[in-house]
């Protein structure tokens, strides 16, 4: 690459980012080193042009044509002995990692500041795929993985990787952070962290790609905030920028994202849709967890919407998923949305076992507003077949778990009115139904996943 001189066409492109973020940095930074390479900037457009000052800040490196290859050979010794071979410090950053892990936290920062070998933006980007590997079971852990890799980017050669490809990886790392503090629900610090984001996106190369990627996020707060109409506008960009560059997976992704938003609308058959599309665009290889929350998300829908056969025939599929693929958290899952698949066909003994349980497995994994609806489903339950004893019961047992949980105080006072009202054998259905409906709402702001 550096050896050799760029075309027109890849310039081009390069303008248009319609490169790999790889791509991208050998092409700015060929740029930046030829002289004549740096001539076809002007044929390739104003898009061009701006893209490569943004990224090196109008700095250029003039070398002329019979010193070329000794000096990009000389240049390419250096990045060598800097470690920035991509390739390299990929097939590295693994290993470092595992030097890392066996230190504290404390230790870990010290290390990436002060020496050198640590200082790849590999390293940093290994920390950020570990990051969004582990976000959904440990958000925390994440947020330190994000937090460190941040340290690593600052510690790169803004001249090196270019000011602003650097920014949108600062960019992204934030949106990261902003992603497990939301998973934590730890809203007041979100909003701080893309913010953040939102400030070096605007300093970086203006990829839409990298502004997806932010969104697709950001889009999951302000589910989270029920600000569902910023929300679906923000998943249609996602979606449209992933279209105009053919990634299917990720316009899977933000489809399922906008048929869980959708779902919570009321706007059934329109989510059911946009699950039904992102079916045939996730890629199993790229995510295997997700295809197992579409189809079980689409058991659930297609039941709600009383289409119990479908939903029926879909559940050996997503059972072998959540056995094959899952966490415990997704078999859990798994069961709650079979036991309401029975109970919808009218298999009551079946759907009463298997919705006790998910709620029980619930409590033993503190997922606590998934164990309470979980026991709401089972107490309507019981109600329909008037069976206001095991209803009471399972209300009595269930309340001191949820005060040892820290439940939150607006949902624990309606589970003890819901109790109240089943001590005096009132039918209190509604009054569930209600109160279901309040602890989706405070869920979807602590619940893990897209």
């Amino acid at each position: 690459m550096i050896g050799e001189h760029l075309d027109l066409p890849t310039v081009q492109r390069f303008g248009a980012r319609d490169l790999s973020r790889e791509r991208m940095f050998d092409v700015g930074w060929h740029l930046f080193l030829c002289e004549q390479c740096r001539r076809l900037l002007p044929q390739a457009g104003p898009q061009a042009e701006e893209l490569f000052d943004r990224m090196f800040a109008g700095e250029t490196f003039s070398v002329s044509p019979g010193a070329y290859t000794e000096v990009t050979r000389r240049v390419a010794e250096r990045l060598r002995s800097k470690g920035i071979e991509l390739e390299r410090e990929r097939a590295t950053a693994p290993e470092l990692w595992n030097e890392l892990e066996k230190h504290p936290s404390s230790r870990r920062l010290w290390m990436v500041e002060s020496l050198s070998r640590f200082q790849t933006f590999a390293l940093s980007e290994h920390l950020l795929d570990r990051c969004r590997t582990v976000w959904s079971e440990s958000p925390a852990r994440a947020e330190e993985l994000a937090e460190l890799a941040l340290v690593v980017i600052y510690q790169l050669d803004p001249q090196l990787h270019g000011a602003a490809l650097l920014n949108d990886f600062k960019a992204e790392t934030w949106s990261c952070i902003a992603n497990c503090r939301r998973i934590r629900s730890d809203l007041r610090s979100v909003s701080e962290a893309f913010d953040i984001a939102e400030e070096f996106h605007a300093l970086g190369s203006g990829d839409p790609i990298e502004e997806a990627n932010l969104l697709d996020l950001k889009a999951s707060f302000l589910r989270d905030q029920r600000r569902f109409g910023e929300a679906l506008k923000a998943l249609d960009r996602v979606i449209a920028t992933q279209e105009s560059v053919g990634d299917r997976h990720r316009v899977g992704r933000a489809l399922l994202k906008r048929g869980t938003i959708l779902r919570q609308l009321d706007r059934l058959h329109e989510a059911i849709v946009d699950l039904e599309r992102a079916s045939q665009m996730i890629d199993s290889g790229r995510n295997p967890s997700l295809v197992f929350c579409l189809l079980n998300n689409l058991t659930l829908y297609l039941t709600e919407a009383g289409r119990r056969d479908e939903a029926k025939d879909l559940l050996p599929v997503v059972r072998k998923l959540a056995a094959r693929l899952g966490t415990r958290l997704d078999r859990l899952r798994f069961l709650w949305t079979e036991g309401l698949v029975c109970w919808r066909l009218g298999q009551r003994e079946l759907a009463e076992a298997t919705l006790r349980q998910a709620a029980e497995g619930f409590v033993d994994e503190g997922v606590d507003y998934d164990a309470a609806l979980a026991t709401l489903d089972l107490a309507t339950l019981y109600l329909e077949g008037q069976r206001y004893s095991e209803a009471k019961e399972l209300a009595r047992s269930m309340l001191p778990i949820f005060v040892s949980k820290n439940v939150h105080r607006e949902a624990l006072a309606a589970f003890v009115v819901v109790q109240r009202a089943l001590a005096g054998e009132q039918v209190a259905g509604d009054l569930i139904r209600e109160l279901s409906s309040y602890l989706e709402r405070v869920r979807s702001r602590s619940r893990p996943g897209i």
